[in-house]
């Protein structure tokens, strides 16, 4: 066979032992030369700024979180004396100011807080704008980031158009059969709607229905992908992206209708093709699983809108005397 070494056994010759040794010698030899490791120049890991900023005209402020793809000495990953600032086509600015990191937190699963940078850990600076009635539907915007140490970040954003909700028609509604078809007219300029619901006064209902040890308050979000798509069965459609992370009899339990005595509040948000193109959380990836950044200059991330529009849902009717809520329809 080429390339092994032929030798006779001992008994054949005299000068076995001498060719034996040999042999294992330049046996030796070529298996060391074979396990020769090459030298390899690694390129260094760069530390790069991750700007996360949301429009959100419906919700009380604006929010924006700055982090780094590396955490400086291994300690933190806060992005701090940033100044960040939004202007809009009508000349409106809106500037941010530093806040609390929970600000731009959101827990997910039975956690019921909401916002919109949900599954973004708590290692970086969290900045904040007040809603003033400076950003409103379908109008076009552009970021600016102007870092410590010099380094810029941009990019630019409309606003998805105004919409409205029709079913349930009204803001607050009781719900008398399990489920209900939500719809919503279409939004200019959307790329998908994001479902997001509270659900609590769960405990009770879900024990009835055979769920041990249940929640009673539970988070939730669906998304009905596409600009045209504006219609989500309420409540089965819910969860499509907790299914991993949400005990399985829970989410049975829910396929069987809101249970009795529960609350909703839902929040159907119209987003931006930036905001449908960066989010991921989880399973929660409407377009795929690489991000796709919608910055430009010196680091990467998102300049996004959402236009969210609320609906209170309840399974029993208020007993204040004097209150009276329609049924959902």
């Amino acid at each position: 066979m080429k390339g092994r070494t032929t030798v006779p056994p001992p008994a054949a010759s005299p000068r076995s032992g001498p060719v034996l040794g040999v042999a294992l010698l330049l046996s030796t030899a070529l298996a060391s030369a074979s396990c020769e490791l090459s030298t390899v120049e690694l390129a260094e890991v760069q530390d790069v700024v991750v700007a996360e900023v949301y429009l959100r005209p419906d919700q009380d402020f604006h929010q924006a979180f700055l982090h780094r793809t590396l955490g400086r000495d291994g300690v933190t990953a806060r992005v701090d004396g940033a100044s960040i600032t939004v202007r809009g086509s009508d000349g409106r600015v809106v500037t941010f100011a530093p806040a609390n990191d929970s600000s731009c937190l959101v827990p997910n699963g039975s956690d019921h807080a909401r916002g919109t940078t949900g599954g973004i850990a708590d290692t970086g600076s969290c900045y904040i704008a007040p809603n003033q009635g400076r950003v409103g539907p379908g109008q076009s915007y552009v970021l600016e980031i102007d870092l410590p140490d010099g380094r810029k970040l941009s990019g630019s954003t409309t606003v998805p158009g105004d919409y409205h909700i029709t079913r349930p028609a009204a803001p607050i509604c009781v719900l008398e059969e399990s489920d209900i078809q939500l719809v919503w007219t279409r939004s200019q300029g959307a790329w998908a709607y994001q479902a997001d619901a509270v659900f609590t006064g769960l405990a009770a209902g879900l024990a009835a229905r055979g769920v041990a040890d249940p929640p009673d308050t539970l988070r939730l979000l669906g998304l009905a992908a596409g600009g045209n798509d504006t219609t989500m069965a309420f409540p089965g459609d819910l969860g499509i992206f907790d299914r991993y992370q949400i005990d399985i009899e829970i989410m049975r339990a829910l396929q069987q209708g809101l249970p009795e005595g529960a609350r909703v509040d839902v929040v159907i948000a119209a987003a931006d093709r930036n905001y449908v193109n960066w989010v991921r959380g989880g399973n929660f990836n409407p377009s795929g699983q690489v991000r796709i950044s919608s910055l430009h200059g010196d680091g990467i991330g998102v300049f996004a809108a959402l236009l969210g529009r609320t609906r209170r849902i309840e399974t029993t009717a208020p007993r204040t005397e004097g209150t009276a809520w329609p049924r959902c329809e």
